[in-house]
């Protein structure tokens, strides 16, 4: 089972998480976890893009580091200032 969704069963929201080709969950300023990541099309200190269905997700921030890639799976760790789909 996927970080992700023991998260939404525990929280309640696991129908509501289930719907979207993609998941992004922020911890803090330091981290993020996203979900549904079919490759990583760009790795920097400061900016990593990642493609998704449908487009590509962007990570700005400041250190960043890939802490875990696999299954669809990917978390970074570091100084997150944002994320977008692009």
């Amino acid at each position: 089972m996927a970080f992700l969704d023991e998260v939404g069963i525990r929280l309640g929201v696991s129908d509501e998480m289930g719907v979207y080709s993609y998941r992004v969950i922020l911890l803090g300023g330091r981290r993020v976890v996203i979900e549904g990541v079919k490759r990583i099309n760009c790795f920097l200190e400061n900016r990593v893009e990642l493609e998704i269905k449908g487009g590509i997700l962007a990570i700005v921030g400041e250190k960043l580091k890939i802490t875990k890639y696999g299954e669809g799976e990917v978390v970074l760790s570091g100084f997150i200032r944002g994320v977008s789909a692009i």
